[in-house]
């Protein structure tokens, strides 16, 4: 599945030996990823629930005025929580990787937790959810981290779902040669009802 997503920072943090970057607030960002839904569980999660670390295929971001974010998996993973009393339902999202540097900025983490505190959006955290909406999250911020610890974050916007997980190639031609061999079972059966009349 590939998702299409917008974003808005309203909250800077500046490292300790980097310029301020408060400018940055009400600039927006934009990216995308992909994932497995149908991936497994590779392990509990920091936080509690399932960890899914080969789930996440690509992650790309837009950082407006300070450059670009390419996610290097294996060094990303998706977490799901389901009916956690501390942190409810949860989609989290993790992507380590490299940044263009602008600015003396350079990304390096960019993660993002969909919330939904109603808990009644997951029922297992064992598996994947197959199409998310933003609307089924009630809290919906991101992160991104740089080189030197600066710190952008702020909501998400919007999520819009590009592409669906395809069915392989072959199955369509599978199924249909199911559906030819019963119809010769049929005939053959049929065929030996009316000899043995």
């Amino acid at each position: 599945m590939t998702y299409n997503f917008t974003g808005r920072i309203d909250t800077v943090i500046n490292g300790p030996v980097s310029p301020d970057y408060s400018s940055e607030i009400g600039q927006s960002i934009s990216g995308t990823f992909s994932y497995d839904p149908s991936a497994p569980p590779t392990g509990i999660g920091s936080f509690g629930g399932r960890t899914f670390g080969n789930a996440l295929l690509s992650a790309t971001l837009n950082i407006g005025g300070l450059g670009n974010f390419v996610g290097q998996p294996p060094l990303t993973y998706i977490n799901v929580l389901n009916n956690d009393p501390i942190f409810h339902d949860d989609f989290y999202l993790l992507a380590n990787g490299t940044g263009t540097e602008v600015n003396s900025f350079k990304a390096v983490q960019f993660f993002f937790d969909l919330v939904d505190t109603t808990q009644t959006l997951f029922s297992t955290d064992t598996t994947l959810p197959l199409a998310p909406a933003l609307s089924d999250f009630d809290s919906r911020r991101f992160y991104i981290l740089s080189f030197f610890f600066d710190k952008l974050q702020g909501d998400i916007t919007s999520l819009t779902l590009v592409t669906t997980t395809p069915l392989p190639a072959a199955l369509p031609l599978f199924a249909s040669g199911f559906g030819v061999l019963g119809l010769l079972g049929y005939l053959r059966r049929r065929k030996a009802a009316a000899t043995a009349a």
